[in-house]
């Protein structure tokens, strides 16, 4: 149990450095609040946050979402499955089935989401 706890910890301070994403202008982060499983892959600049993800931006706050996919080279994220939200912006939305989970996309300091 110990070992679980100093290595869930390393993770955590493992990824408060590679996965605050800034905007053009550096004043909106994305902090990561919870989640059960996360990935980070070097190669594509992404970290993928799954099961129970909840994260916060300067606007945008989520919680428990199936899957947040953070995209540090692109500035985006996106929120896959089901989902809680809350922004202070404007949000466009796209006709889908009503049974169909949701995506949510954003560009980190935007002031529009799209749900789709």
């Amino acid at each position: 149990m110990n070992q679980r706890f100093s290595l869930l910890l390393f993770s955590l301070l493992l990824l408060g450095a590679k996965s605050n994403l800034h905007a053009q202008d550096n004043t909106s982060k994305v902090t990561i609040v919870r989640s059960d499983k996360l990935s980070i892959i070097d190669s594509s600049r992404q970290t993928v946050i799954e099961g129970n993800a909840s994260i916060s931006t300067g606007n945008l706050q989520i919680d428990g979402a199936d899957k947040i996919v953070l995209d540090s080279k692109a500035q985006t994220l996106t929120v896959h499955g089901h989902f809680i939200f809350t922004f202070s912006g404007k949000i466009q939305q796209s006709i889908r089935k009503s049974n169909q989970p949701a995506t949510l996309e954003y560009t980190i300091g935007d002031n529009t989401v799209y749900l789709k």
